[in-house]
């Protein structure tokens, strides 16, 4: 992540960003962690596919979608600084129905 930073930094700089600003970017800057399919590391999660809770847990409500599933034991502890307990799965899902495909703003 600091390999990260240092080239914002020089690049922000070289643009002619303030060093007060591009400081004050970098304060906010957090580590993250990004799935893909594509690349080496540890397995963490899935996208869509089964949830696959504990048999006793209870199912997800109807119309929910799973969008995403991370195992939090084998997501590295350096990558995030969100406080996520060090066990269990965080489920990410959607209700395509709740969210209207298109919208539309009366004019002024």
């Amino acid at each position: 992540m600091l390999d990260k930073m240092n080239r914002f930094r020089a690049k922000a700089l070289a643009g002619g960003v303030p060093s007060a600003g591009v400081e004050r970017w970098l304060e906010a800057a957090r580590p993250c962690a990004t799935l893909a399919s594509t690349v080496e590391g540890p397995v963490v999660g899935h996208f869509g596919g089964p949830n696959l809770l504990p048999a006793d847990a209870p199912p997800l409500p109807a119309g929910l979608n799973l969008i995403a599933m991370l195992d939090l034991a084998a997501l590295p502890e350096d990558a995030t600084t969100l406080l996520l307990p060090r066990e269990g799965r965080l489920l990410f899902c959607s209700s395509p129905g709740s969210i209207p495909r298109t919208s539309t703003l009366p004019a002024k």
